[in-house]
């Protein structure tokens, strides 16, 4: 069973490598300065400011 876990996750780190990391955010109604990043000073958009 041990043998099994290595190699699944050997392969598991050898797949993830060849793929690229691409996020999809969508959003309904939001214009270009209703984040935090984009100067909004009464929305708090910590998460999305980090990803900016």
């Amino acid at each position: 069973m041990k043998i099994i876990a290595l190699f699944c996750s050997v392969a598991s780190i050898a797949f993830a490598a060849e793929r690229p990391n691409i996020r999809i955010i969508m959003s309904d109604d939001q214009g270009y300065q209703d984040a935090g990043f984009g100067g909004s000073k009464q929305a708090i958009t910590p998460h999305l400011d980090a990803l900016a």
